[in-house]
């Protein structure tokens, strides 16, 4: 698996918000590896302090290759995930 990763900060409806985003590349067979895997953590994710919300998206041109966005309320919140 190959990971990229950027957090953009964002002006949504006129509320300070950080977007963090992470590409994905999977090797043969770890698709269904990852999906159960953030199954498991995705909803202790949206707990944390500061997350309002994630989700993860497959490519419709290549299975596989994925997106995960996550939107935080302040660069800090995300940067105590990131860093845990």
């Amino acid at each position: 698996m190959s990971l990229t990763a950027g957090a953009f900060a964002s002006d949504i409806f006129r509320r300070r918000r950080l977007r963090a985003v992470f590409t994905l590349r999977f090797a043969d067979g770890a698709r269904d590896r990852f999906i159960a895997a953030y199954q498991e953590i995705r909803h202790q994710v949206v707990l944390l302090d500061g997350c309002h919300g994630d989700g993860a998206r497959e490519s419709t041109a290549a299975p596989q290759e994925w997106m995960i966005t996550e939107e935080w309320a302040i660069l800090e919140h995300f940067q105590q995930w990131e860093t845990a």
